[in-house]
């Protein structure tokens, strides 16, 4: 297990922010994308014009994308199994957990923001 402190530069959407990752060492990475691991979160980011039919679930990941502003603080710690974990769009991807160690992941969980996933085929929101 890896562990790197992060300072919260934007939050994308529910399951996926822009911060700076002190890798220690006085090494920043900067602007880094970060996935949230073991999780999926409605979209807050889709063309309701386009896709009209989607609008409820843009609705909820605005509402989960809210969620995570009022529960995600500016320093956060970034948790990973390998120190270069990153996703298939080459994201970092590891559970983010508040420096009291709350685990921002089940959070969103436990609030209904959030479904565990870990790949494969997606259950819809709606």
């Amino acid at each position: 297990m890896y562990e790197y402190k992060c300072k919260l530069i934007r939050i994308i959407d529910a399951d996926s922010v822009k911060a700076d990752l002190f890798c220690g060492f006085n090494i920043v990475l900067s602007n880094v994308s970060i996935r949230f691991y073991g999780l999926d979160t409605p979209e807050s980011r889709i063309n309701t014009k386009k896709y009209p039919e989607r609008i409820p679930e843009k609705e909820l990941g605005l509402k989960a994308k809210q969620f995570l502003k009022e529960i995600l603080p500016k320093k956060f710690i970034i948790r990973t199994e390998k120190p270069n974990s990153t996703g298939k769009y080459g994201r970092v991807l590891g559970t983010i957990w508040t420096m009291d160690n709350v685990n921002i992941c089940e959070e969103l969980i436990k609030h209904n923001f959030a479904k565990a996933y870990y790949g494969g085929t997606k259950q819809p929101w709606i």
